[in-house]
């Protein structure tokens, strides 16, 4: 009974550290994004547990999910949501949302417009590393509400946004 006990913590033990072991060797998700929206800037920081990466250094998909990262962002802006594919460092099938607060305290869906939503990839910034893929770039975008999720967007008030995002990403 004793040596099973021993047997079952030391393989606890030696789990453990080599999952740790495993760790120390990545590099760390991290990111930040700047948008421009009526001249005023917002700050976004990068959510590593919504956020991440699929396919190999040469094509794949991008999940990009972003928190206001100071108060004043956040009294306006709840998250920013950046999502794309990606094939020899050109990104295509550009999906952008946002969550608002309006000033009465109503959370807005923001989804981007397809026909405006573009995300310029930097590729020389564009790069795989292990299980990391760090990219930044610039998007720009006409944002409006939906009442089902982005398939139809109302653009009779339309939201234009333009910015910046820098981000290291894990895999999924």
């Amino acid at each position: 009974c004793i040596r099973d006990r021993f047997s079952s913590f030391r393989t606890l033990v030696l789990a453990m550290v080599c999952s740790l072991a495993g760790m120390a060797g990545q590099a760390e998700e991290a990111g930040e994004a700047t948008l421009i929206i009526d001249e005023k800037s917002y700050h976004f920081a990068l959510d590593a547990m919504q956020s991440d990466w699929s396919g190999s250094a040469d094509s794949g998909s991008v999940n990009i999910y972003l928190r206001g990262a100071d108060d004043e962002t956040r009294a306006v802006f709840l998250n920013l949501s950046i999502g794309f594919t990606f094939f020899g460092g050109q990104s295509d099938a550009v999906e952008i949302q946002m969550m608002s607060k309006s000033s009465d305290g109503e959370i807005l869906r923001l989804f981007g417009d397809p026909a405006t939503s573009v995300v310029d990839v930097q590729a020389d910034t564009f790069a795989a590393s292990g299980n990391e893929l760090t990219v930044e770039g610039q998007l720009s975008t006409t944002l409006g509400t939906s009442e089902n999720f982005g398939r139809d967007i109302d653009l009779s008030n339309p939201l234009s946004a333009s910015g910046v995002f820098s981000v290291t990403l894990g895999p999924v």
